[in-house]
Parts: C-alpha cells; sequence; structure tokens
C-alpha cells in the first residue's frame, strides 16, 4: 500500500466513539514495548490501524481494532478470554491470527520502537553547514516600527522580547552580516537575504545599499532577496527600486478593514487598512509582473476577535489578487497569552474557523480543491489547512530498502541553529532565527566573531535531549513537526516542560487530520493525488 492510500481488511464494521480532546491524555504514550507499536484511528463508519514503522494505514475489523492493544502482552487464551463477551471467539481466533499473519509474512504492526533518540546530525556535519551551506541571512534593520499592532511581539507587553525603539542598524553591522553570509554560503544552492523590523521600509536607504553591496561582491543571480512590510510605506522611488530588482515582498494585510484597523494602527492611533490596500493597487498595477512572477505574498494574521469567513469572502472578492499571489495565514500562538488576556473572556476565538474546516475537508471529498489547487477562493483554506495534510500524505520515514524506524533514529527536522535563518540583530549579534526572542540562550555569535559552532551545537543538543525520554514511545515519531526553538521557550530558556506541551499538541492535531484523511479517502480514493506534486518547504 502507498502512504497516500489506505488497505482495506472487508471485515470492518460500524462504531463510532468521540475521541478525547483533554490535552493531557495526548501526553500520556504507550511505554509497553511488548504491543505493536501503533495508533488508532476511526472514522463513523471504519476502523483504522496507523503502523508507526511503516507509517501505513490500514483498514481493520472492530475486533482487530481492539485486540490489538493487548496482542504481545497476552496470550491467545487470555485474549480469548478477555474479549469473548464483546465477540464470537471464532472471529477473535480470525482476528489474533490476521495480526500475526500482518506480523510474519508482511512486516506490519511490530513491537517495534527505536532504541535510541540520536542528534539529527554529527559534529563533522554541523561544522560543514555552518561554514559553507548556510541559507538565508535575515538582517534586522531597524526596531522602529511605524505602526503600533496590537498583537505585535515587541509591543512591550511579551516577556523576553525587545520593544519597538528607533534603533537602526548601521552600514557596518550590515556590511559585516553580508560578507559573513556570502563566504559561509558558497555550498548553498539557493542563498536568500531578508530584511526585517520593525518595518524595514523605515531604513530604505540601508536596504538600497545592502541589495546593490550584495548583487556586487555576490553576484546578481546568485542571490535572491525578500522583506516583510506592512505595506504603508510600499510606494514612489523605494516601490520603484525594490520591482527593478524583482525583491519578492510579504505584505501584511489582515483582510476587511473592520478587522484589519482593529489590530492594525499607526503609532498615533489611526487607521491603516485604506492606505495599504491602496499602495498594493498602485504597485501592482504599475509593475504588473507581480500579479504572476510570485513575489507577491499577503500575510494574514488571526487574531480574536475575528471571524475567518469574512476574511475568506475580503480575500475571494479582492480586486488585486491573482492566483499567483500567495497568502499566508498564521494564527496566534502560545507565546500570545498575553495579548489574550487584554480580551474578554468571550471574544478570545476566531469565529467561523470550524465551519472553514469542513469546507476544506468537503471540498477535498469532491475534488475541488485537485482541480483548482491555487484558485483565489481556495486561498485562506489552503494556507489554514492544506499544510498539515501534506505532511501527513507524504508521511514517514521508512523505504523499500530501509522499511523500519532505525534503531538509532532522530525524529526531529528541526535546524542547525542559524543554517537556515541566520538572524543578525541592529547591532550585529547573531540568533538561532528571527522567531525567537533576542535573549542569551537564542544567542549563537555575532558579525565580528561568526558563528559560534560549539555554542548551536550545545543548544540542538539540549532540544534533542528533552525528547529522548519520549519520542521512542511516541507513534508520531516519523513525523515529528514539533521542531522549533521558539515554540519551546520560557522566561528566556529552552523549556522541556513546554516541549512536552508542544507535542501533545501536535499529537492531537495529527489524530484528528489522519482521520480526517481516513474519511475523505473513503468518499473518493484520489481526493488527495494531487499532493504528490506539492513541495514541502
Amino acid at each position: 500500500m502507498s502512504k497516500g492510500k489506505v488497505q482495506t481488511d472487508t471485515n470492518s464494521k460500524t462504531t463510532l466513539s468521540i475521541p478525547n480532546d483533554d490535552l493531557a491524555s495526548w501526553a500520556k504514550l504507550n511505554q509497553d514495548l511488548s504491543v505493536p507499536f501503533v495508533h488508532k484511528l476511526q472514522t463513523k463508519d471504519k476502523k483504522y490501524i496507523y503502523d508507526v514503522n511503516t507509517s501505513r494505514i490500514l483498514q481493520v475489523a472492530p475486533v482487530v481494532w481492539n485486540i490489538i492493544d493487548d496482542f504481545g502482552r497476552m496470550n491467545k487464551d487470555e485474549i480469548v478470554s478477555k474479549y469473548s463477551p464483546i465477540y464470537e471467539i471464532n472471529n477473535i481466533l480470525l482476528a489474533y491470527n490476521t495480526i500475526s499473519k500482518f506480523q510474519q509474512q508482511d512486516g506490519l504492526l511490530l513491537a517495534r520502537h527505536p532504541k535510541y533518540i540520536k542528534m539529527p546530525y554529527d559534529e563533522k556535519t554541523i561544522r560543514k553547514i555552518l561554514t559553507s551551506k548556510l541559507k538565508i541571512l535575515i538582517l534586522c534593520i531597524t526596531n522602529a516600527c511605524n505602526f503600533r499592532c496590537s498583537y505585535c511581539i515587541y509591543s512591550g507587553r511579551y516577556t523576553d522580547y525587545r520593544c519597538h525603539s528607533n534603533t537602526m542598524m548601521s552600514w557596518n553591522v550590515a556590511q559585516r552580516a553580508i560578507d559573513y553570509f556570502l563566504c559561509h554560503s558558497k555550498d548553498s544552492e539557493c542563498r536568500w537575504i531578508s530584511f526585517y523590523g520593525g518595518e524595514p521600509l523605515l531604513n530604505a536607504s540601508l536596504m538600497r545599499r545592502c541589495i546593490n553591496y550584495a548583487q556586487q561582491k555576490g553576484g546578481k543571480d546568485n542571490i535572491s532577496f525578500t522583506f516583510t512590510t506592512n505595506g504603508y510605506l510600499l510606494k514612489d522611488d523605494i516601490a520603484e527600486f525594490l520591482a527593478s530588482k524583482e525583491i519578492s515582498i510579504v505584505v501584511s494585510l489582515d483582510g476587511p478593514a473592520n478587522i484589519h484597523d482593529r489590530n492594525r494602527r499607526l503609532s498615533n492611533g489611526g487607521p491603516t487598512w485604506q492606505q495599504v490596500v491602496d499602495n498594493l493597487r498602485t504597485f501592482l498595477k504599475k509593475y504588473p509582473e507581480y500579479k504572476k512572477n510570485h513575489k507577491m505574498s499577503i500575510n494574514v494574521v488571526l487574531a480574536p476577535p475575528t471571524n475567518v469567513l469574512e476574511i475568506q469572502e475580503f480575500f475571494n472578492n479582492c480586486d488585486f489578487l491573482t492566483e499567483h499571489i500567495n497568502v499566508t495565514v498564521n494564527s496566534l500562538s502560545n507565546l500570545d497569552s498575553t495579548y489574550m488576556e487584554t480580551l474578554a473572556p468571550g471574544s478570545r476565538q476566531v469565529a467561523g474557523k470550524d465551519d472553514l474546516y469542513k469546507e476544506f475537508v468537503t471540498n477535498l471529498e469532491n475534488g475541488l480543491v485537485n482541480k483548482h489547487p491555487k484558485a483565489v477562493h481556495l486561498k485562506i483554506q489552503t494556507a489554514l489547512f492544506q499544510r498539515s495534510f501534506v505532511d501527513l500524505y507524504k508521511r514517514g520515514c521508512s523505504t523499500a530498502a530501509h522499511p523500519y524506524i532505525p534503531d538509532y533514529f532522530c525524529p526531529l527536522s528541526t535546524c542547525i541553529p542559524g543554517s537556515r535563518r541566520l538572524c543578525t540583530s541592529v547591532d550585529g549579534q547573531f540568533y538561532v532565527c528571527e522567531r525567537v526572542p533576542q535573549v542569551e540562550e537564542m544567542k549563537i555569535g555575532d558579525v565580528y566573531q561568526g558563528i559560534d559552532i560549539s555554542k548551536a551545537r550545545e543548544l540542538l543538543e539540549k532540544f534533542v535531549s528533552f525528547g529522548k525520554d519520549d519520542c521512542k514511545f511516541c507513534w508520531c515519531v516519523s513525523n515529528c513537526k514539533a521542531d522549533c526553538f521558539g515554540a519551546i521557550l520560557k522566561n528566556g530558556r529552552l523549556s522541556k516542560e513546554l516541549r512536552r506541551r508542544i507535542c501533545a499538541i501536535y499529537r492531537r492535531a495529527t489524530h484528528h487530520t489522519m482521520s480526517d484523511i481516513c474519511r475523505i479517502l473513503e468518499k473518493n480514493p484520489r481526493a488527495l493525488d494531487y499532493m504528490e506534486e506539492i513541495i514541502i518547504s
């Protein structure tokens, strides 16, 4: 069975129970090494078993689904005795033999776990990547911003994060950072320099100088550039310069005016939506290549109280949006509890999200996403929900040559600190990435001394060590995406407690997505075929 398909056992029957959504229950892991390493799923009409070692999903009879919990822990007679009040003895014996056959003939449903959770990279590889294969340099060219967004992590309400200030990066710091990056990214196939703030366009002169310098020194065709902007200053000479250089642009726009202006205000309190939208319309009219060159993106933040259906309606009817303009949607994360505390208890939810998810699943079942994956009317749905489906559709680490999880295994896709997104602060300090607070724990060097490779390795070792007790028992071990340093920071330090909470959240979400995949494929076995063409970055 391919990883995107469901293998069928014709003995299935109809049973329905509601999975437990209590987060504490998802934190618990079965550490019994005698039973098959599996996870159980179900839809309204069918039962499934996810085999962790092979990443395959098996549709099975309810009796198989039930006795799998005790297979290996009890002998045949004990299993018959336990389940005979529920099932006929012949059906129990048939189920027992079915599991035995899966194990002995097909190599499925084995009680096989990784023996040791190891580092994803050895020291030689870490050194090689950090000295010659850096991918993205992020230059925080200013701490200043002309907006005061209510949910901004730099608002002064968030522990460990810096506040807005008028500090600007100097040319000396920027030049040193670019020189270091160009020298230490020579073996990377694709190199990017990204400008970050604050609002980067408040230091537009430094952006211009950095772009011209990097192209002159590194070659016009060898480096790409991007930046994130609130869009308020995206006009006039700087817009012309950016377009002439074909710079990738990410504009923050939270939807219609009533939603956007609720949170995204000027520093003097004034609204911002009209100016941002006017700038976007003018830019795309003047530089129409940005309607089709995939270099314009819109970033939406779902900040309660809001209604995602209103946001979808806005973008569905947006006169400047094309299928080639990407839309990303970000929900507030666990660190945004400070913002949530400013809201009344009844206004802390994103209205319409469940309805939109149901609509997305129905569109998948009916093959509509398959036919129009880039359609404007699907952008908010796909931005919110598609990635988790793609990750699981392309799931697993097993191959024909290596069908099982290795004894010595690293389940994490986490980065070597600084290798993917080396963040440079205005004063020239290097940090793991732009998503983490600029605290000592996340500092890995500076533009004067370069990356401290030992510090980067120690951070990675610490992150991996937090999972050594749990990962080898976790049924998400071969699909883990709970791999972000920024997500497990608490009071400026990496937190094992927070790591376990993030893992429980990820297991819960994975269970529901995997169950929905089974339900979708019951109705339309080809519904997810289009995901084969999606490249995960």
